[in-house]
């Protein structure tokens, strides 16, 4: 199964290509002044999950996912210089408004490919600025809501018994559940498909 940050990851690449290919998908930083990374760099993580009640039926036995993740873009720390060139308090400005809408364009394009590939919907939720010796740090704030399609158990022998032994599980008939376009779960019969796969199409740049 295709994971989904990583995947999201390669996304910002390809439509950001002043990061050189640093869109990484991360769990945390150690963050050390001596060998910081490389600018201007993009680390997508996850914040949290949780199960997304809203969206499943009652009684329907669905298990809809709701994971809160980051997408943050680091940029060099620079401050304002005053006329004599002697470095003010204030941190230069970066045009937070033409990342955002590029980013949220790639937003809307990822949407579709999620939608046609019926691997879930992410939701924008808001943008923090922050500047530090360390960076300056533009963070988009998402949310993507898929539903959980669970994986097909291990064939095993059935145990000997006294009543005649059912045929063992065969991974060529087992039944599972396919994502559909609606982003609902469908029976499917075949095991050459991942159903929770995410579609390789890369968004246009």
């Amino acid at each position: 199964m295709t994971e989904f940050l990583p995947w999201f990851a390669a996304q910002v690449a390809t439509v950001f290509p002043e990061l050189d290919g640093r869109a990484i998908a991360v769990s945390d930083m150690d963050l050390n002044p001596e060998n910081p990374p490389t600018k201007p760099i993009a680390l997508i993580a996850l914040a949290t999950e949780k199960s997304d009640h809203k969206f499943q039926g009652n009684g329907s036995g669905r298990i809809v996912l709701s994971d809160e993740f980051v997408c943050e873009f680091w940029f060099d720390p620079l401050k304002y210089q005053d006329r004599k060139g002697v470095e003010t308090p204030f941190w230069r400005y970066y045009n937070f408004e033409d990342l955002r809408n590029k980013f949220l364009t790639m937003l809307m394009e990822v949407n579709q490919i999620s939608i046609e590939g019926g691997s879930g919907r992410i939701e924008y939720t808001g943008l923090d600025v922050e500047s530090t010796k360390q960076a300056v740090m533009i963070t988009f704030r998402l949310t993507h809501h898929t539903e959980f399609c669970p994986i097909a158990p291990v064939a095993v022998e059935c145990e000997p018994s006294e009543a005649p032994e059912p045929l063992p599980l065969s991974a060529t008939t087992f039944s599972f559940s396919m994502p559909s376009a609606d982003g609902q779960c469908k029976p499917e019969t075949t095991t050459t498909t991942d159903p929770c796969a995410f579609p390789v199409t890369k968004v246009s740049t």
